[in-house]
């Protein structure tokens, strides 16, 4: 008996990311479906290299694009830059034109929650691992060293000093911004509220906005430089909150600090998880609630 291969050979995931990135969405919409992080990275590299044979530059092709089965969201896997650091575009672009490449990939990466992190890692690989960069040169002479047929070009070194340039005046400013909080313009904040938002700015080289002690705010950034916290919870009285600025892997880069005086005693809060995580049983399975980390601002639960 024949028998189909619908559920080895199942692209309706692929199907609804093409449906969608062929219409309008959101920021939350899109990153179910491809991870901005991965692919902003990927695509950053490929821009500073001059790959202009690749998905993200020129042309639609020489990218493997890859669903992990962790969590369904897509992203790219590297592929062919056989035709990059070629001398005659170290001038060019760090992505594709209104006319050129892939259609869409432009006003994917011109969302402003995208450039952002396209030009974070933009920034990082200048400043840490192309001109002067200790690691790089390591590595190049370690290749040097590892057979006497061959010597390494000089190319790749001539390129990390003229891409800077191009790649200094792409960043712009925002590379050297001064990181701060300026809401109420770093000034002692009184309120009677229970949690505290916060607004800032932020250099490239910042990844991610944390306010350290609360792991219940949430940080966005709202343009190429302003970050904001929200749900800050306060503690009665007098709250020093420090608002760390950190790489991907979690350094702290830059610290600012804020008080803010709450008056009144502060309610207790709410936690509650769920076994399993995604609140989803049958009717024959039992759904565990834990309320075990809600928690007194004012003191111990």
């Amino acid at each position: 008996m024949k028998r189909t291969r619908e559920n080895e050979d199942d692209y309706s995931a692929l199907v609804s990311f093409f449906k969608k990135v062929s219409g309008t969405y959101t920021q939350s919409e899109i990153e179910r479906l491809i991870d901005p992080v991965a692919t902003m990275k990927i695509w950053a590299i490929r821009g500073y290299i001059g790959d202009w044979d690749s998905f993200s530059m020129n042309r639609g092709k020489n990218s493997y694009f890859y669903r992990r089965p962790t969590d369904g969201v897509f992203m790219f896997f590297h592929w062919d830059s056989d035709l990059a650091f070629q001398s005659g575009y170290r001038n060019s672009a760090f992505y594709n034109g209104a006319s050129e490449g892939m259609k869409g990939i432009r006003p994917y990466i011109e969302q402003p929650y995208n450039l952002r992190l396209f030009k974070h890692f933009l920034a990082t690989l200048v400043e840490d691992y192309t001109r002067d960069s200790a690691l790089v040169s390591a590595w190049l002479q370690a290749e040097e060293d590892a057979s006497t047929q061959y010597t390494v070009s000089t190319a790749y070194k001539n390129w990390f000093q003229s891409r800077e340039t191009p790649a200094n005046n792409f960043l712009g400013n925002s590379r050297n911004l001064t990181f701060a909080i300026t809401t109420n313009s770093g000034n002692t904040i009184t309120t009677s509220g229970q949690t505290q938002s916060l607004s800032g700015t932020a250099p490239l080289r910042v990844f991610k906005v944390e306010a350290e002690g609360h792991p219940e705010a949430q940080s966005a950034w709202t343009s190429e430089t302003a970050w904001t916290l929200t749900g800050i919870v306060l503690a009665g009285g007098a709250n020093l909150l420090t608002v760390n600025g950190v790489s991907e892997d979690g350094a702290i880069l830059h610290q600012d600090t804020i008080r803010v005086n709450k008056t009144g005693n502060a309610p207790p809060v709410m936690a509650l998880t769920a076994t399993p995580a995604s609140w989803q049983v049958s009717v024959f399975d039992p759904l565990v609630l834990r309320a075990s980390e809600s928690w007194d601002p004012d003191g111990p639960p």
